[in-house]
């Protein structure tokens, strides 16, 4: 394996887009990577570590100011501070309460389909029903 990569080689071994890693550099989630002569990028082993890591935190739904924190934590010196416990507990009562939106969401959709079911040449119920925001039960 070579030990820098282009944005196209290090785009596919972090299963990233290409804009997304532009992107992860613009906003310094990513650090720069060198440059050749002719101006392309060139990103060494590390970057790629970085880079997978910061894709798998979004995969686990992270936030980019959690990803951030989680940078920076896993970037700490071993004598400071570098636990990510809070950020795991909030990220899980985050999951928690999109989970509660969901089955909500399920219980109405549900219901509805059960009114479709169930009509005959009438005006569609479903429709009506999304009309009246007042027959839903809870947020969504």
């Amino acid at each position: 394996m070579s030990e820098f990569y282009s944005i196209g080689q290090l785009s596919r071994l972090a299963n990233c887009k290409v804009t997304t890693i532009r992107y992860y550099e613009s906003i310094d989630l990513l650090p720069p990577p060198l440059r050749t002569e002719g101006n392309q990028r060139r990103y060494n082993r590390q970057q790629l570590k970085q880079l997978r890591f910061i894709v798998h935190c979004r995969e686990l739904g992270f936030s980019q100011a959690s990803i951030r924190t989680l940078v920076a934590l896993a970037a700490a010196e071993p004598s400071e501070p570098h636990c990510a416990g809070d950020l795991i507990d909030q990220q899980l009562a985050n999951i928690e309460q999109k989970l509660r939106r969901l089955e909500n969401l399920k219980r109405q959709l549900t219901a509805m389909a059960a009114v479709c079911a169930s009509e005959g040449d009438e005006a569609c119920a479903a429709i009506e029903w999304i009309f009246d925001h007042n027959r839903c039960d809870g947020e969504h």
